[in-house]
């Protein structure tokens, strides 16, 4: 039986997902071509990873913490 994701993965996925195919690509073409372009890409795409990690995390850790008013 598959577990049900949770929808903050879901919400936030698209975020890393993007900033990890920028990064990649921007690294690769850097790499081959030396395109100013391509080192914005690769900047902008690990500054999206790296903000959609953080807010996953983030998110993460506000709902497994349990809110002290309600106990």
């Amino acid at each position: 039986m598959m577990r049900e994701m949770p929808p903050l993965v879901v919400k936030e996925g698209p975020i890393v997902l993007t900033g990890t195919l920028l990064w990649a690509v921007g690294a690769v073409v850097t790499a081959i071509i030396g395109e100013s372009t391509a080192f914005k890409a690769c900047v902008v795409g690990a500054l999206l990873g790296c903000y959609g990690t953080y807010r996953t995390f983030k998110n993460d850790r506000r709902r497994r913490t349990p809110n002290t008013s309600e106990v």
